[in-house]
């Protein structure tokens, strides 16, 4: 019931049905239930947001979200995945975090070093893994697996990043500034 949260979805998601479809029914798919509750105002937003509730449940791999427009909070696949994939890792042996993923190439070598970087919301992950001339992997949630190669192998689950805009400048931010004020 929420342009925005069905928008934020398609854009920021990889597009899943095929893979549901695929599935025909498995617990391996998350799900979620969002609805923004009675509306007010031009735009419309959550009227009863003191009464916003959002319930986890693990053993179905649901969420339910009522009462709220907040991203981390009604954007499923965004904070609401990754509560429910910390329990998965949990029981499957791997890691979920809110992490960003950066490659850095060293000046006049050939080679490419990854790692992974946990801080708060609004606290640099994106800044971060935008430095210029570097490879932005990912820049809010990781999934990390130890594979038969000895190595923990990472992906960014999400497709492009979701960023914080407010405070963004050209001295701090370059990359982030020069995406947001270039055509």
């Amino acid at each position: 019931d929420s342009f925005y949260v069905a928008h934020s979805e398609d854009i920021l998601y990889r597009k899943g049905y095929e893979e549901f479809r695929d599935l025909n029914g498995s617990k391996e798919f998350f799900h979620f239930i969002h609805s923004a509750g009675e509306l007010i105002g031009n735009p419309p937003v959550t009227k009863n947001i003191e009464k916003r509730r959002i319930f986890v449940d693990l053993q179905e791999s649901r969420v339910l979200s009522v009462n709220n427009q907040y991203a981390g909070n009604s954007l499923g696949l965004k904070k609401l995945a990754l509560r429910l994939a910390i329990n998965k890792a949990n029981n499957e042996d791997w890691l979920t975090e809110h992490y960003f993923i950066l490659g850095v190439r060293p000046k006049n070598k050939n080679r490419v070093t990854y790692f992974t970087g946990a801080f708060p919301s609004a606290c640099g992950k994106t800044s971060t893994a935008m430095l210029p001339g570097q490879l932005i992997v990912g820049d809010d949630i990781a999934y990390l697996r130890a594979w038969d190669d000895g190595f923990a192998h990472a992906v960014n689950i999400e497709k492009g990043i979701f960023g914080i805009i407010k405070d963004v400048n050209a001295k701090n931010d370059p990359v982030i500034y020069e995406a947001l004020t270039t055509p």
